[in-house]
């Protein structure tokens, strides 16, 4: 066995790559088909440029626990998790009930809600939340409360 590295042919890497390319592309052509549709409205097809990867970026329809499953069937390990954010996985039954319950009675009133003054014993008995409002979404301000 060799230690030297070996000089890899250009043309054989891109000939690999547009194989592999293809091979995903094949796969995933709603998720094309979106793409082609979102460009027409959103500037790239994607609400963030981290989502333009190349060959083409993924539509996710739907995630449960550490999984998530594209709008053609396929199915992830969701790795990313919502940039670290989501510690207990998609869909969880407690959080849905939180965010569902919240949702019931309005989402945004551009005034504080008693939520947010810790006004329930429970939420009191669980500390307070070291972000500032701003650093907060609608959502994911229930999410400590669900447990």
């Amino acid at each position: 066995m060799s230690t030297v590295a070996e000089p890899i042919a250009p043309g054989r890497v891109v000939e690999l790559t547009a194989k592999e390319e293809e091979r995903f592309r094949s796969k995933r052509r709603r998720s094309d088909e979106l793409w082609k549709q979102a460009r027409q409205v959103i500037p790239r097809g994607v609400p963030s440029s981290f989502q333009d990867a190349a060959p083409q970026p993924v539509f996710i329809d739907h995630g449960k626990g550490s999984r998530i499953w594209d709008v053609d069937g396929n199915e992830y390990v969701d790795f990313h998790n919502g940039f670290g954010v989501m510690v207990v996985g998609h869909a969880h039954p407690l959080i849905v009930q939180a965010i569902n319950e919240r949702a019931a009675r309005g989402t945004h009133f551009a005034q504080p809600v008693a939520d947010d003054a810790g006004s329930q014993p429970e939420h009191r008995e669980r500390g307070r939340i070291g972000l500032q409002q701003a650093d907060v979404d609608q959502s994911s301000g229930v999410i400590p409360y669900a447990f």
